[in-house]
């Protein structure tokens, strides 16, 4: 059990939300299940189960939406439909891709001058 109560970012997590809707769903949790906790796609799920939990008003007694079995609670409190949580899904992969796309990339700032060869 503790490894349920752990990140759902690796794929033993998100398996569990992976049951709780239709195919379409399961076919979206299997997909980012596949992809680096870094991606746009992975960070619109984390998003929208903060979302789907601030929305329904959730106080389950784990209240971290980073935990496998607090999300699967979340998303079982979710009254809205598969189609509804898709487009939530959806909103949240454009909003996050716009932000990542927005933010700048850090230069490489050489920590030292090159000594010339005449030194």
């Amino acid at each position: 059990m503790a490894f349920a109560t752990m990140t759902y970012f690796p794929g033993f997590g998100l398996s569990r939300l992976r049951v709780q809707r239709g195919q379409r769903w399961a076919g979206i949790v299997d997909w980012v299940s596949k992809l680096p906790a870094s991606d746009p796609q992975v960070m619109a799920m984390t998003l929208t189960i903060r979302r789907v939990r601030r929305a329904t008003h959730s106080e389950s007694a784990c209240r971290d939406p980073f935990c496998a079995v607090c999300a699967s609670q979340i998303l079982a409190q979710y009254h809205g439909s598969e189609q509804q949580l898709i487009d939530m899904y959806h909103a949240n992969v454009a909003e996050m891709r716009a932000c990542v796309g927005n933010m700048r990339m850090r230069e490489r700032i050489p920590l030292m001058r090159p000594l010339s060869a005449a030194a």
